[in-house]
Protein backbone atom coordinates (compact mmCIF):
# COMPACT_ATOMS: atom_id res chain seq x y z
CA UNK A 1 0.00 0.00 0.00
CA UNK A 2 2.80 2.54 0.74
CA UNK A 3 4.32 1.48 -2.42
CA UNK A 4 1.57 2.41 -4.38
CA UNK A 5 1.34 6.09 -2.83
CA UNK A 6 5.11 6.47 -3.56
CA UNK A 7 4.45 5.42 -7.38
CA UNK A 8 1.21 7.96 -7.69
CA UNK A 9 3.30 10.67 -5.73
CA UNK A 10 6.28 10.09 -8.41
CA UNK A 11 4.09 10.09 -11.57
CA UNK A 12 2.35 13.22 -10.43
CA UNK A 13 5.17 14.71 -9.94
CA UNK A 14 6.53 13.94 -12.98
CA UNK A 15 3.51 15.17 -14.83
CA UNK A 16 4.00 18.11 -12.79
CA UNK A 17 7.33 18.97 -13.93
CA UNK A 18 6.31 17.94 -17.09
CA UNK A 19 4.64 21.52 -17.71
CA UNK A 20 7.42 23.50 -16.33
CA UNK A 21 9.04 25.87 -19.33
CA UNK A 22 12.49 25.01 -19.95
CA UNK A 23 14.12 28.50 -19.68
CA UNK A 24 12.83 28.39 -15.81
CA UNK A 25 14.59 24.85 -15.46
CA UNK A 26 17.86 26.69 -17.17
CA UNK A 27 17.39 30.38 -14.96
CA UNK A 28 17.12 28.52 -12.13
CA UNK A 29 20.29 26.06 -12.96
CA UNK A 30 22.41 28.67 -14.23
CA UNK A 31 25.08 30.58 -12.25
CA UNK A 32 25.61 34.23 -10.64
CA UNK A 33 27.45 35.06 -13.40
CA UNK A 34 25.16 33.62 -16.41
CA UNK A 35 21.94 35.45 -14.92
CA UNK A 36 24.07 38.54 -15.18
CA UNK A 37 24.38 38.14 -18.63
CA UNK A 38 21.29 37.14 -19.46
CA UNK A 39 20.32 40.13 -17.62
CA UNK A 40 22.23 42.05 -19.99
CA UNK A 41 20.80 40.50 -22.96
CA UNK A 42 17.51 40.92 -22.24
CA UNK A 43 18.20 44.64 -21.79
CA UNK A 44 19.73 45.32 -25.18
CA UNK A 45 16.71 42.96 -26.40
CA UNK A 46 14.43 46.05 -27.44
CA UNK A 47 16.69 48.18 -29.28
CA UNK A 48 17.51 48.70 -32.70
CA UNK A 49 20.59 49.19 -34.01
CA UNK A 50 23.40 48.27 -31.90
CA UNK A 51 21.57 45.17 -30.89
CA UNK A 52 23.37 42.47 -32.54
CA UNK A 53 26.96 43.68 -31.31
CA UNK A 54 26.10 44.09 -28.23
CA UNK A 55 24.75 40.27 -27.66
CA UNK A 56 27.83 39.01 -29.69
CA UNK A 57 29.85 40.70 -26.91
CA UNK A 58 28.35 39.80 -23.86
CA UNK A 59 28.69 36.32 -25.49
CA UNK A 60 32.16 36.45 -25.74
CA UNK A 61 32.99 37.62 -22.81
CA UNK A 62 31.15 36.22 -19.73
CA UNK A 63 33.91 35.65 -16.63
CA UNK A 64 33.59 39.18 -14.94
CA UNK A 65 31.65 42.08 -14.45
CA UNK A 66 34.09 43.82 -16.93
CA UNK A 67 32.75 41.74 -19.37
CA UNK A 68 29.69 43.54 -19.59
CA UNK A 69 31.58 46.96 -20.53
CA UNK A 70 32.22 46.37 -24.31
CA UNK A 71 28.74 45.48 -24.64
CA UNK A 72 27.17 49.10 -23.30
CA UNK A 73 30.26 51.13 -24.90
CA UNK A 74 29.06 49.69 -28.16
CA UNK A 75 25.93 50.68 -27.75
CA UNK A 76 27.04 53.83 -26.87
CA UNK A 77 29.28 54.06 -29.90
CA UNK A 78 26.28 52.73 -32.37
CA UNK A 79 24.05 55.70 -30.95
CA UNK A 80 26.81 58.01 -31.29
CA UNK A 81 27.17 56.61 -35.05
CA UNK A 82 23.26 56.77 -35.35
CA UNK A 83 23.30 60.67 -34.41
CA UNK A 84 26.07 61.12 -37.17
CA UNK A 85 24.79 60.09 -39.61
CA UNK A 86 20.94 61.65 -38.52
CA UNK A 87 23.19 64.89 -38.53
CA UNK A 88 24.80 64.41 -41.95
CA UNK A 89 21.18 63.31 -43.37
CA UNK A 90 19.80 66.78 -41.65
CA UNK A 91 22.74 68.48 -43.51
CA UNK A 92 21.74 67.24 -46.75
CA UNK A 93 18.63 67.64 -46.38
CA UNK A 94 19.29 71.74 -45.57
CA UNK A 95 21.44 71.50 -48.34
CA UNK A 96 18.56 69.77 -50.59
CA UNK A 97 16.34 72.83 -49.72
CA UNK A 98 19.04 75.44 -50.26
CA UNK A 99 19.28 74.50 -53.44
CA UNK A 100 15.67 74.33 -54.34
CA UNK A 101 15.66 78.06 -53.01
CA UNK A 102 18.65 78.96 -55.33
CA UNK A 103 17.14 77.18 -58.16
CA UNK A 104 13.35 78.74 -57.38
CA UNK A 105 14.62 82.56 -56.62
CA UNK A 106 17.53 82.75 -59.60
CA UNK A 107 14.16 81.98 -61.68
CA UNK A 108 12.33 85.02 -60.10
CA UNK A 109 15.11 87.33 -61.33
CA UNK A 110 18.24 86.71 -59.06
CA UNK A 111 17.45 88.71 -56.26
CA UNK A 112 18.05 85.84 -53.88
CA UNK A 113 20.69 83.59 -53.39
CA UNK A 114 21.13 80.12 -51.39
CA UNK A 115 17.77 80.77 -49.52
CA UNK A 116 18.67 84.40 -47.98
CA UNK A 117 17.05 87.48 -49.17
CA UNK A 118 19.87 90.18 -50.48
CA UNK A 119 19.41 94.00 -50.59
CA UNK A 120 17.43 94.45 -53.09
CA UNK A 121 18.90 95.26 -56.79
CA UNK A 122 19.70 98.65 -58.27
CA UNK A 123 18.16 100.16 -61.34
CA UNK A 124 21.12 99.08 -63.49
CA UNK A 125 21.23 95.34 -62.44
CA UNK A 126 17.41 95.35 -63.23
CA UNK A 127 17.60 97.28 -66.45
CA UNK A 128 19.92 94.61 -67.53
CA UNK A 129 17.57 91.75 -66.68
CA UNK A 130 15.11 94.30 -69.06
CA UNK A 131 18.11 93.87 -71.66
CA UNK A 132 18.04 90.53 -71.61
CA UNK A 133 14.50 89.82 -72.01
CA UNK A 134 14.34 92.28 -74.61
CA UNK A 135 17.18 90.74 -76.74
CA UNK A 136 15.01 88.03 -77.74
CA UNK A 137 13.08 88.08 -80.72
CA UNK A 138 9.65 90.51 -81.36
CA UNK A 139 7.60 91.87 -83.96
CA UNK A 140 5.01 94.74 -84.64
CA UNK A 141 2.95 95.06 -87.86
CA UNK A 142 0.03 98.01 -88.32
CA UNK A 143 -1.65 99.04 -90.75
CA UNK A 144 -3.68 102.00 -91.88
CA UNK A 145 -5.74 102.65 -95.09
CA UNK A 146 -2.80 102.28 -97.79
CA UNK A 147 0.00 102.37 -95.52
CA UNK A 148 1.70 100.13 -92.88
CA UNK A 149 4.44 99.55 -90.63
CA UNK A 150 6.74 96.78 -89.32
CA UNK A 151 9.74 96.65 -87.25
CA UNK A 152 11.58 93.00 -86.02
CA UNK A 153 13.71 93.32 -82.98
CA UNK A 154 16.65 91.30 -81.21
CA UNK A 155 17.56 87.85 -83.27
CA UNK A 156 14.82 88.54 -85.90
CA UNK A 157 16.41 91.96 -86.69
CA UNK A 158 19.76 89.71 -88.05
CA UNK A 159 18.35 87.57 -90.60
CA UNK A 160 15.39 87.24 -92.97
CA UNK A 161 14.49 83.57 -91.84
CA UNK A 162 14.54 84.57 -87.97
CA UNK A 163 12.46 88.25 -89.27
CA UNK A 164 9.78 85.48 -91.26
CA UNK A 165 9.81 82.81 -88.12
CA UNK A 166 8.24 86.14 -85.79
CA UNK A 167 6.38 87.47 -88.19
CA UNK A 168 4.66 84.53 -88.33
CA UNK A 169 4.44 83.71 -84.83
CA UNK A 170 3.31 87.33 -83.61
CA UNK A 171 1.10 88.68 -86.14
CA UNK A 172 -2.08 87.26 -88.31
CA UNK A 173 -0.64 88.03 -91.38
CA UNK A 174 -0.52 85.59 -94.70
CA UNK A 175 2.35 83.64 -95.78
CA UNK A 176 2.39 85.68 -99.37
CA UNK A 177 2.21 89.14 -96.53
CA UNK A 178 4.77 87.97 -94.89
CA UNK A 179 7.28 87.58 -97.37
CA UNK A 180 6.56 90.65 -98.58
CA UNK A 181 7.16 92.32 -95.42
CA UNK A 182 9.95 90.60 -94.78
CA UNK A 183 11.63 91.87 -98.56
CA UNK A 184 10.49 95.52 -97.02
CA UNK A 185 12.74 95.27 -94.12
CA UNK A 186 15.89 93.61 -95.93
CA UNK A 187 15.66 95.46 -99.18
CA UNK A 188 18.84 96.85 -100.48
CA UNK A 189 18.55 100.50 -99.35
CA UNK A 190 18.11 103.08 -102.43
CA UNK A 191 20.78 105.11 -100.87
CA UNK A 192 22.85 105.21 -97.08
CA UNK A 193 21.90 108.02 -94.94
CA UNK A 194 24.84 109.87 -94.57
CA UNK A 195 26.30 113.97 -93.76
CA UNK A 196 26.69 115.63 -96.73
CA UNK A 197 25.54 118.90 -98.62
CA UNK A 198 22.94 120.24 -97.33
CA UNK A 199 21.25 117.15 -95.31
CA UNK A 200 21.69 118.81 -92.53
CA UNK A 201 21.52 121.75 -90.55
CA UNK A 202 24.64 123.36 -88.73
CA UNK A 203 23.41 121.85 -85.31
CA UNK A 204 23.10 118.87 -86.29
CA UNK A 205 26.09 118.55 -87.72
CA UNK A 206 27.50 118.18 -84.58
CA UNK A 207 25.94 115.07 -83.49
CA UNK A 208 27.28 112.13 -84.40
CA UNK A 209 25.69 108.90 -85.55
CA UNK A 210 27.02 106.73 -82.95
CA UNK A 211 27.93 106.65 -79.65
CA UNK A 212 27.87 104.89 -75.70
CA UNK A 213 27.58 101.48 -77.58
CA UNK A 214 24.75 102.54 -79.73
CA UNK A 215 25.06 102.75 -83.74
CA UNK A 216 22.29 104.30 -86.37
CA UNK A 217 23.24 101.85 -89.23
CA UNK A 218 20.91 103.43 -91.45
CA UNK A 219 17.93 105.60 -92.37
CA UNK A 220 16.93 105.94 -96.24
CA UNK A 221 13.89 107.24 -98.03
CA UNK A 222 12.18 105.52 -101.11
CA UNK A 223 9.42 106.14 -103.64
CA UNK A 224 7.30 103.43 -103.37
CA UNK A 225 4.56 105.00 -106.34
CA UNK A 226 6.34 104.20 -110.12
CA UNK A 227 6.95 107.28 -112.56
CA UNK A 228 4.41 107.82 -114.82
CA UNK A 229 7.42 107.74 -117.49
CA UNK A 230 10.78 106.55 -116.29
CA UNK A 231 12.35 109.58 -115.81
CA UNK A 232 15.73 107.98 -114.33
CA UNK A 233 16.11 109.26 -111.10
CA UNK A 234 15.03 107.36 -108.57
CA UNK A 235 14.74 110.48 -105.74
CA UNK A 236 12.22 112.44 -108.21
CA UNK A 237 9.14 111.11 -108.67
CA UNK A 238 7.35 111.95 -111.82
CA UNK A 239 3.21 112.11 -112.44
CA UNK A 240 1.41 112.71 -115.27
CA UNK A 241 -2.70 112.28 -114.40
CA UNK A 242 -4.87 111.02 -117.67
CA UNK A 243 -7.19 112.63 -115.36
CA UNK A 244 -8.15 115.60 -112.95
CA UNK A 245 -9.39 112.79 -109.74
CA UNK A 246 -7.70 113.46 -106.93
CA UNK A 247 -3.99 111.95 -106.59
CA UNK A 248 -2.06 110.29 -103.79
CA UNK A 249 1.46 109.08 -103.80
CA UNK A 250 3.29 106.98 -101.52
CA UNK A 251 6.65 106.78 -99.66
CA UNK A 252 8.29 104.37 -97.49
CA UNK A 253 11.55 105.03 -94.93
CA UNK A 254 13.69 102.54 -94.05
CA UNK A 255 16.03 102.38 -90.66
CA UNK A 256 18.11 99.43 -88.85
CA UNK A 257 19.72 100.41 -85.79
CA UNK A 258 22.30 98.15 -83.64
CA UNK A 259 24.16 98.69 -80.24
CA UNK A 260 24.81 97.31 -76.56
CA UNK A 261 21.86 98.95 -75.01
CA UNK A 262 18.31 98.41 -75.53
CA UNK A 263 16.31 101.68 -75.79
CA UNK A 264 13.15 103.01 -73.04
CA UNK A 265 10.26 104.61 -74.33
CA UNK A 266 10.79 108.33 -75.70
CA UNK A 267 14.78 107.42 -76.64
CA UNK A 268 13.77 107.31 -80.40
CA UNK A 269 12.11 110.17 -82.65
CA UNK A 270 12.04 110.29 -86.33
CA UNK A 271 10.79 113.33 -87.80
CA UNK A 272 9.68 113.81 -91.44
CA UNK A 273 7.76 117.35 -92.87
CA UNK A 274 4.28 117.47 -92.82
CA UNK A 275 3.79 118.70 -96.13
CA UNK A 276 5.61 118.70 -99.25
CA UNK A 277 3.03 120.17 -101.88
CA UNK A 278 2.25 123.94 -102.67
CA UNK A 279 -1.16 124.59 -104.36
CA UNK A 280 -0.96 127.15 -107.26
CA UNK A 281 -1.20 130.05 -104.24
CA UNK A 282 1.75 128.57 -102.79
CA UNK A 283 0.50 127.67 -99.53
CA UNK A 284 0.78 124.07 -98.30
CA UNK A 285 -1.14 121.54 -99.77
CA UNK A 286 -2.22 117.75 -99.02
CA UNK A 287 -2.37 115.47 -96.58
CA UNK A 288 0.19 113.30 -95.05
CA UNK A 289 -1.41 109.58 -93.63
CA UNK A 290 0.90 108.32 -91.41
CA UNK A 291 -0.18 104.35 -90.48
CA UNK A 292 0.70 104.10 -86.71
CA UNK A 293 -1.86 106.15 -83.89
CA UNK A 294 -1.36 109.76 -82.65
CA UNK A 295 -0.46 110.75 -79.80
CA UNK A 296 -0.90 109.45 -76.74
CA UNK A 297 -2.14 106.44 -77.67
CA UNK A 298 0.69 103.22 -77.34
CA UNK A 299 -1.03 100.95 -79.14
CA UNK A 300 1.81 100.61 -81.75
CA UNK A 301 5.35 101.14 -81.46
CA UNK A 302 5.42 104.58 -82.45
CA UNK A 303 2.93 107.35 -82.10
CA UNK A 304 3.09 110.94 -83.92
CA UNK A 305 2.49 114.56 -82.83
CA UNK A 306 2.74 117.79 -84.83
CA UNK A 307 5.23 119.76 -83.90
CA UNK A 308 5.50 123.01 -85.68
CA UNK A 309 5.86 122.21 -89.78
CA UNK A 310 7.03 118.44 -88.92
CA UNK A 311 5.29 115.28 -87.23
CA UNK A 312 7.28 113.40 -84.69
CA UNK A 313 7.38 109.95 -84.44
CA UNK A 314 8.42 108.83 -80.73
CA UNK A 315 8.53 104.98 -79.36
CA UNK A 316 6.10 103.94 -77.38
CA UNK A 317 8.05 100.78 -76.11
CA UNK A 318 10.73 99.57 -74.55
CA UNK A 319 12.63 98.43 -77.68
CA UNK A 320 15.82 96.24 -78.62
CA UNK A 321 19.25 97.64 -79.48
CA UNK A 322 18.73 95.57 -82.69
CA UNK A 323 16.18 96.81 -84.35
CA UNK A 324 15.23 96.99 -88.05
CA UNK A 325 11.78 98.70 -89.45
CA UNK A 326 9.86 100.54 -92.14
CA UNK A 327 7.25 103.23 -92.37
CA UNK A 328 4.92 104.03 -95.00
CA UNK A 329 3.58 107.03 -95.74
CA UNK A 330 0.76 108.73 -98.41
CA UNK A 331 0.49 112.44 -99.24
CA UNK A 332 -3.33 112.51 -100.33
CA UNK A 333 -5.60 115.27 -101.80
CA UNK A 334 -3.98 116.72 -104.34
CA UNK A 335 -5.73 117.76 -106.91
CA UNK A 336 -3.87 118.18 -110.70
CA UNK A 337 -5.37 121.60 -111.32
CA UNK A 338 -4.63 123.02 -107.85
CA UNK A 339 -0.96 122.21 -108.75
CA UNK A 340 1.91 123.80 -110.27
CA UNK A 341 2.63 122.65 -113.68
CA UNK A 342 6.32 120.55 -113.05
CA UNK A 343 7.05 122.42 -110.12
CA UNK A 344 9.53 120.38 -108.01
CA UNK A 345 8.11 120.01 -104.48
CA UNK A 346 9.48 120.62 -101.43
CA UNK A 347 12.28 117.92 -100.01
CA UNK A 348 10.26 114.53 -97.92
CA UNK A 349 13.53 113.10 -96.03
CA UNK A 350 13.22 111.86 -92.01
CA UNK A 351 15.44 112.85 -89.25
CA UNK A 352 16.06 109.81 -86.58
CA UNK A 353 17.31 110.89 -83.15
CA UNK A 354 17.92 108.58 -80.21
CA UNK A 355 18.82 109.43 -76.69
CA UNK A 356 21.65 107.10 -75.47
CA UNK A 357 21.38 105.24 -71.98
CA UNK A 358 23.87 107.82 -70.93
CA UNK A 359 21.61 110.56 -71.88
CA UNK A 360 23.64 111.90 -75.14
CA UNK A 361 22.31 112.36 -78.11
CA UNK A 362 23.22 110.56 -81.70
CA UNK A 363 20.85 111.27 -85.13
CA UNK A 364 21.08 110.72 -88.88
CA UNK A 365 19.16 112.17 -91.67
CA UNK A 366 17.75 110.01 -94.77
CA UNK A 367 18.10 110.93 -98.46
CA UNK A 368 15.76 113.54 -99.94
CA UNK A 369 12.65 113.18 -102.07
CA UNK A 370 10.99 115.20 -104.53
CA UNK A 371 7.97 114.81 -106.38
CA UNK A 372 6.48 117.01 -109.34
CA UNK A 373 3.01 116.68 -111.55
CA UNK A 374 2.90 117.08 -115.26
CA UNK A 375 -0.28 119.01 -115.25
CA UNK A 376 -0.46 120.82 -118.90
CA UNK A 377 -3.30 120.88 -120.79
CA UNK A 378 -3.19 119.94 -124.40
CA UNK A 379 -5.14 120.84 -127.33
CA UNK A 380 -5.61 117.62 -129.61
CA UNK A 381 -8.58 117.85 -131.06
CA UNK A 382 -10.88 120.62 -132.53
CA UNK A 383 -14.35 120.64 -133.57
CA UNK A 384 -16.03 123.35 -135.54
CA UNK A 385 -19.62 123.25 -135.94
CA UNK A 386 -21.25 125.56 -138.42
CA UNK A 387 -24.98 126.66 -138.08
CA UNK A 388 -27.03 126.92 -140.81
Amino acid sequence: MRKRKILVFVLALAMVISYIPTTTINAISATPMQQQASQVDDENAPGEQGTEETVTNTDQKTNSDADTKPSGKVEKDSNKADSGQAAEAGKKDESGKDADSKETTDKDGGKKKAGKEEPGTNTKQEAGEADKTLSDSRADFVKNDDTEAADVQGDAAESKAAAKDILDEETSLSDAKIDKVVKRLFEADQRKGGRSGDDQNDDEDEIPRQGDGTFIENISAKWITADSVDNGDASLLYRKPNQLDSQSVRLQINYALSGEHNYDPGDITITVPAHIFKNRNGQDYGNLIIPYPEDPSKKGDFNWKLVGDNYVLTNTKRMSAATKGYIQFQIEGLSPQELVDMQASDPFDAYIEIVTHAGNLIGLRSNKLTAQFDTEAKLTNVNKRINK
